[in-house]
């Protein structure tokens, strides 16, 4: 689905965008399940995205796309390195 396809790169480019800038703070709660991280990714003065996940949910989603992001990284490292002959 292209419509679905589109909304979910707009997040993940979003919080991308919110990480690389530093636009993210840490909301103390009273438990760790409860601590929240909220996302903005602002560019020139507009906020874009705001997004809120507790840190279980968000630490749950880096381990369960861990294996994917590393073979994105790898391949990533490997386009930059010069070619031997």
């Amino acid at each position: 689905n292209e419509e679905l396809y589109t909304k979910n790169k707009t997040i993940i480019e979003g919080l991308r965008n919110a990480i690389a800038h530093g636009n993210y703070a840490i909301r103390q709660e009273s438990t760790i399940e409860d601590t929240l991280i909220i996302f903005e990714n602002i560019y020139e003065g507009k906020t874009y995205l705001k997004a809120e996940i507790t840190i279980i949910k968000f630490l749950e989603l880096m381990d369960n796309t861990l294996e994917i992001i590393q073979e994105y990284l790898n391949n990533e490292q490997s386009k930059q390195k010069p070619k031997t002959k």
